[in-house]
């Protein structure tokens, strides 16, 4: 599927936003405290997940976009579909961004608090990130059923879309997400999290 401008420019916004924020303590004195350090790592997952989201959000705005274009009779199946895949597209071009002294992946899955845990101590070992159990790679080409996008028919026969969720379709206990393992080898910083499931962005 072809990515619109937008999402192009909206990737490569965020790697310039998170390259920046890296550099403000990377470049500075080596002796800063860890509680800093510790701060802008976070800030910086905070920044990729919102990009996953807004990158998601887009990409499903194009994909929808597609639909439009092929579809004959309107059809809230295949308009979901097209969507999805659209916002799936976009959350793996992020997983080519690199962040100075850090890195990432992105994932889908239904991990277990223990698997968090047990993937944490496993990045702070193998000094890199690493799936939980119950993930998979984003790019592993199933993470679109951890996509929920709400595409609305209305009594005039027209689609609009509503909104999106990350979390998995059908599953009412919210234990299917999309999260992001991250790990700073210079400042010994490692975490495991995710988007909450209850949480909805909405289309403008």
């Amino acid at each position: 599927m072809k990515k619109g401008f937008v999402s192009f420019a909206v990737v490569f916004v965020c790697l310039i936003v998170i390259l920046a924020s890296s550099r403000a303590v990377f470049t500075g004195n080596p002796d800063f405290s860890s509680a800093i350090a510790v701060e802008r790592s976070f800030q910086n997952e905070l920044i990729i997940k919102n990009s996953i989201k807004e990158s998601a959000k887009n990409g499903a705005i194009t994909g929808f976009s597609e639909y439009l274009l092929f579809s004959a009779e309107p059809n809230p199946e295949d308009a979901v579909s097209y969507a999805t895949e659209g916002a799936v597209d976009n959350i793996c071009s992020l997983q080519e961004i690199e962040i100075s002294d850090a890195d990432f992946i992105i994932w889908c899955g239904e991990p277990s608090q223990i698997s968090l845990e047990s993937a944490k101590i496993k990045i702070q070992k193998q000094k890199r990130p690493v799936l939980c159990e119950g993930c998979n790679f984003i790019t592993s080409g199933i993470c679109g059923e951890y996509i929920d996008v709400d595409i609305l028919l209305d009594d005039s026969g027209n689609l609009s879309p509503v909104s999106i969720s990350f979390r998995k379709k059908n599953d009412l206990s919210g234990s299917g997400v999309i999260g992001i393992s991250y790990y700073s080898e210079k400042f010994g910083y490692s975490s495991v999290s995710y988007i909450p499931s209850g949480e909805v962005v909405y289309f403008e």
